[in-house]
Order: structure tokens, then sequence, then C-alpha cells
């Protein structure tokens, strides 16, 4: 990075910023909307809709080779497709998007039903009401299984990729990098031993994205069976971790409006239309980076060559010039959020996306009578946002709590 002195605008591990992003980004997107933070070796924040539709549509200007997020992840590994800008991230994102058809997550939608409806009967089980870290007991196991699902991982590792995923999570936002990189190494056994089972039994490439990249030519050669781990270990994290954090967003948002988780409830086929204002109130990703490959202007800022951009997605969702009432939650609004990002890069996982995070409230509400905060919550540091603790009381209906009672086998395998 250029050494050039540079004025601190904002700090983005202010405690103002866990739990409410915008009380940060909102008034930086007024006075200051390129902010510079010297934190995590110095980078910009890009605030504004219109700058991060600017950076994200330009690849050749702002590159993801330098790494994708701001602090750089300690662990080691470029891995595609997000490491890779056009052509190269064209070939790996062709290969790789057969997985994410819709016709394809059509057929998976029975199977994240069953999943969500287990979790959530067996957290009814213990009695009508009952307090619970939901965002431990539920929203990271069940996005782990999803995941786990769509990507074909075997039976006998979701366990443990629930698990290590999480811890590697943990570590990354306590900023431990040694407990980062082991379980980041752990991950990897477990993607190369996947790898090595569609090497040998591949299966067909439509529906198996290991086995698409497998069979992925570049320059005439295979793409290499090491590269397809570090790709299958970039999608796991990724299909985890923000999918996580926004359906605990969602949870405490409802917890706290009472009114909207009881309309919710009576009328369980308007929940698929308020998704995406959950996702654009409380997107997940606030660090998401690009480097500058070259000097260039953004709004009233000189960004040098080598210089770290943030795209500060909560805060764009959020931007006054592009949304009515931006701090309301407003069903039925035209404009599109990027919650998903935007340009090239933008999340492959979209559909499935919105389709766990529907069925994830749609089987919690359906299952309660209500829900409430039940104690202090913890939220993610920058580079996410999110609740990674937060305890509810549910008050659970009792058909739920009886057909547990029951014994009814409700295992579904992922």
């Amino acid at each position: 990075m250029p050494d050039i002195q540079r004025t601190d605008e904002f700090d983005p591990d202010q405690p103002e910023a866990l739990s409410q992003p915008d009380v940060v980004y909102g008034p930086l997107r007024e006075r200051c909307p390129v902010a510079w933070s010297s934190k995590y070796g110095g980078f910009w924040a890009a605030t504004r809709y219109a700058d991060i539709e600017a950076i994200t549509t330009d690849p050749a200007t702002f590159t993801t080779r330098q790494g994708i997020i701001v602090p750089k992840n300690p662990a080691s590994g470029r891995r595609p497709p997000l490491h890779y800008d056009p052509p190269e991230h064209t070939l790996y994102r062709k290969a790789m998007n057969p997985a994410f058809r819709k016709d394809r997550l059509r057929r998976l939608a029975p199977l994240i039903r069953g999943v969500a409806a287990e979790m959530v009967a067996a957290l009814a089980s213990e009695g009508p009401e009952s307090v619970v870290d939901i965002y431990r007991s539920f929203c990271s196991p069940f996005t782990s299984r999803v995941v786990c699902a769509l990507l074909n991982i075997p039976d006998r590792y979701v366990e443990q990729l629930t698990v290590e995923m999480e811890e590697f999570e943990t570590a990354q936002r306590a900023r431990d990098d040694a407990v980062v990189e082991r379980y980041n190494l752990t991950l990897y056994e477990v993607c190369r031993a996947v790898v090595a089972e569609r090497l040998g039994s591949p299966l067909a490439p439509d529906e198996d994205l290991v086995s698409g990249l497998l069979g992925l030519t570049i320059d005439g050669e295979r793409i290499h069976p090491e590269t397809v781990t570090g790709s299958l270990r970039q999608i796991l994290v990724a299909g985890h971790g923000a999918p996580a954090l926004v359906t605990a967003s969602a949870l405490e948002h409802l917890a706290a409006d009472r009114a909207l988780q009881d309309e919710w409830r009576a009328h369980p086929d308007i929940v698929e239309a308020g998704i995406e204002e959950m996702l654009r109130l409380h997107t997940p990703n606030i660090g998401f980076a690009r480097t500058a490959t070259r000097r260039v202007r953004l709004g009233d800022r000189s960004i040098e060559a080598g210089e770290m951009v943030a795209i500060v997605l909560p805060s764009a969702n959020r931007d006054a010039s592009v949304f009515d009432r931006p701090d309301e939650f407003v069903v039925g609004r035209t404009e599109r959020h990027l919650a998903f990002g935007h340009g090239v890069h933008v999340c492959p996982g979209s559909v499935i996306g919105r389709d766990e995070l529907a069925v994830a409230l749609g089987a919690l509400l359906s299952a309660t009578e209500h829900f409430e905060v039940a104690g202090p919550v913890t939220y993610s540091p920058w580079p996410t946002a999110g609740p990674t603790s937060l305890e509810l009381r549910l008050r659970w209906r009792a058909p739920a709590h009886t057909a547990k009672r029951q014994g009814g086998d409700r295992s579904v395998r992922t």
C-alpha cells in the first residue's frame, strides 16, 4: 500500500456498529461517503449505493485478486471463484452455476423444510416454554446442514463440519489467527476427502458443484483437485456464516416487533414477501472488499493503486437516495437491495439463501405462540453483522410439543 498520510474518519470496531451498523455508516453516507480508517492496515469504506455499484461492476479497476475482505483472511490460499476476476472467474462460475439452478434447488426444498422441522421439534421437546440461544441451537447448525445438502457433502462429515465451521468463524471474530488457521486446515482436510471421493466416483456435473469443477478445462488442462478443494472450502464457509447471521437478525427483529411476528404467524403466505426487507435491513456482510489496480477517483476521494476499499453493503441498503423511508420495514419495495452483492461476484446462492431464511422463520413461527429476547445479545464484530448469541424465550404451541413427545420420527438425512 502506498505510504501516504491519511486521517482517520471512522472506526469499524466502535461498539455502536455492532448492534446497529447504520448508526455508524448512516452519518458517513451524509458527510464522508468514502471514508478512511487506519484499522487493519488501512482501508477505505464505500457507503453509498451508487459508489458500490460502480466498484462491483468494474473488476478491472477494483480487483478481488488481492483478497475479498477487510481484514484480509489470515488463512492460507487463493480460492476460486471469489479470488478471481474475469475472464478466469467467468469460467469457474460457468462450471458452478448448474448446481445453483432453480429446478435443482426446488428439489432440495422438501429436504430443507424437513431439516427445519426436525430441529424446531427438538427445541420444542423440552416443554411448553424454553429459553435457548437460537443462534447456537438453530441458526448455525441449520445453515450448516443446508449448505452441506446443497454441496452433496456425505452424511458422515456433516456433524464435524457444523462444529468446525462455527469454531472457524468464532476464531475469526476473536482475531485469533492461530486458531483460524488450525480450523482452516481441518476444513481443508474434509474438503480434500470429498474431492477425492468425487474423483473416484463423480456425480452428474449439473447436480454437483465439485464434479462440475473437476470437469473444468482451462487452457486445455483440467483444473487441479487442490484448486477444487479450495473452492469447496470457500463456498462451505460462505454458505454457512452469512445465512446464519441474517437468520438470527431476522429472529431478533421479529422478537422486537410483536405485531409483525403475530401477522407473519397468522398469515404464513406473506413471509416470503417480507424476506427481501429482512435481507435489506439486516445484511450480514459489511467488510467485503476490493483492491484498486490503479489510481482512481471515487466520489471526491483519490484511491491509490494497492489500497483496499470495503463495500459496506448494509449502508448501501439504507441509502435514502435509493430507498424511501430506508430505516423502516416496508414490504413490496421495487428497488433492488445489494444483500447478495452486485456485478460479476454476485452471490450464486441467492435463491437458496432466500429459501432457507423463509423456511427457518416459517418453521419457528408456526411452532410457537410467541417469542421474545430473553437476555443480552452478543453481536459479530466487523466484517460481519448479526447476533452470534441470541437468547430467545419461546412459547411453543401444543401440537409441536405433543408430536415430539409422542416420538414422531422427523429425522432427515443430509
